[in-house]
């Protein structure tokens, strides 16, 4: 099953351009942590929206023929013709010449397909990638998770049983560490960060062309979150939609608060060499964050970094 996208080849990117740049407001309120989640919930519908109404609704044609050379689809035309022909006659004479195109036109499309695989091989290089490309194509294989051992060394089989049991396993690995839950500690910071006097400069806002050499940097090969958002897809982003992104990051700043949807990531659990495929600790998560979180909290690295040098921390 093909993984779901927001973009597509037929996807209409100017279209995508313009639905979002008449769809976005400026004017909202992010005074709170819920004008943040609220706002940030309602960018992620118009970005999918846009996306999907910016998708071809015309059913694609295949140009397999066209592409041919002229003399097999003049064979394809003779054949045709050929078969209408013994159709209404029924007549052996008939048969034999469809029979005979039928089979010329065989030998000249495997003939043209040859040629063009040779063609291809040719065309391989290591130096752009194309030689890995479809070396990988041939070697690689679809990984089918097999039944895992639970706790209590049942079997789990359904998809729902193996997700619980890694669910429990990650539970037992992923604990905070004790050092972490200090309440006088934890105290300290909510009242330093509640304070309505704050005992130093507010931070530097981001700024749009800030986030956009983010997004520009970031890779597009990179697999999104559960919104579907991408580097490719965010590029194509207005200028207005930045602007809106501008606001909110800069929200989230002066709010100390991060968006509860940016937090939510899809997990996928990754065998690991050599080791026995129905154990869960035999697998290692990787964690599928939203894209825009992650511009964010690579913008928050950068305002980090100068403290942390500073301080030595």
């Amino acid at each position: 099953m093909t993984a779901p996208k927001l973009f597509y080849p037929s996807t209409d990117r100017i279209k995508f351009h313009n639905i979002v740049d008449q769809e976005i407001t400026l004017n909202v309120k992010l005074k709170t942590h819920e004008d943040i989640d609220n706002a940030v919930d309602k960018f992620t519908s118009i970005i999918q929206s846009a996306a999907w109404a910016s998708q071809s609704k015309s059913t694609p044609t295949s140009n397999s023929i066209l592409s041919l050379p002229i003399h097999i689809r003049s064979l394809i035309t003779d054949k045709r013709r050929a078969r209408a022909r013994y159709q209404s006659s029924r007549l052996p004479s008939h048969r034999a010449l469809y029979n005979k195109l039928s089979n010329s036109l065989k030998k000249q499309l495997l003939k043209y397909k040859l040629n063009i695989f040779e063609q291809k091989l040719s065309n391989l290089s290591s130096s752009d990638g194309s030689l890995w490309r479809e070396t990988n194509k041939l070697l690689q294989y679809k990984f089918s998770l097999p039944p895992l051992t639970k706790i209590d060394n049942s079997i789990a089989i359904t998809d729902e049983d193996k997700a619980e049991t890694f669910r429990q396993h990650l539970a037992e690995i992923f604990k905070p560490h004790p050092d972490v839950n200090n309440p006088n500690l934890t105290s300290k910071i909510i009242q330093y960060l509640d304070c309505p006097m704050p005992l130093h400069l507010p931070e530097k806002c981001f700024t749009p062309n800030e986030i956009k050499t983010a997004i520009q940097k970031y890779s597009t090969k990179k697999t999104p979150g559960f919104d579907l958002i991408t580097a490719e897809v965010a590029g194509c982003l207005p200028k207005k939609a930045i602007l809106f992104l501008t606001y909110l990051f800069n929200a989230t700043l002066r709010l100390s608060y991060f968006p509860l949807l940016w937090k939510f990531s899809i997990i996928i659990m990754i065998p690991k060499p050599d080791k026995p495929p129905d154990l869960p600790s035999s697998y290692r998560p990787i964690s599928l964050l939203p894209f825009l979180g992650k511009i964010l909290e690579r913008l928050i690295l950068k305002r980090l970094l100068p403290y942390i040098s500073t301080n030595k921390i």
